[in-house]
């Protein structure tokens, strides 16, 4: 079975910030330079490391995120759209319904990406 996946990140305590003030997750564990992080329903996370010189990923390596609502995911979307800068939000993708779905991605502070989703 998977237990983590692995991220990296410039600063560490900005980067904890914005994984639990902004997309809600979880410090499950931390170091001077990595921390753990989860979402609180799951019991796997994700190694966020501390490096210099930093490896960028593109768009399509990802983690989502999965809400509950399509109108939760347009919520997210408006709010990103509006605060994104100030809540350390660096690029952000269009909002896309389809199926009864939303969805859309975004890169944080470190330009690492993510998706947010609804259910089916």
């Amino acid at each position: 079975a998977f237990t983590h996946g692995t991220l990296q990140c410039d600063n560490v305590e900005r980067s904890r910030r914005f994984y639990v003030e902004v997309l809600g997750l979880e410090i499950a564990a931390g170091f001077n330079m990595a921390q753990y992080i989860k979402h609180p329903g799951s019991p796997w996370y994700i190694v966020v490391l501390q490096r210099n010189p930093r490896q960028y990923l593109a768009p399509v390596n990802r983690f989502a995120l999965q809400m509950v609502s399509t109108t939760d995911v347009e919520q997210a979307h408006r709010e990103f759209a509006a605060h994104g800068k100030e809540i350390g939000i660096a690029d952000l993708g269009r909002l896309e319904s389809a199926d009864g779905r939303a969805n859309f991605i975004f890169s944080d502070l470190d330009k690492n990406w993510w998706e947010l989703t609804s259910r089916a």
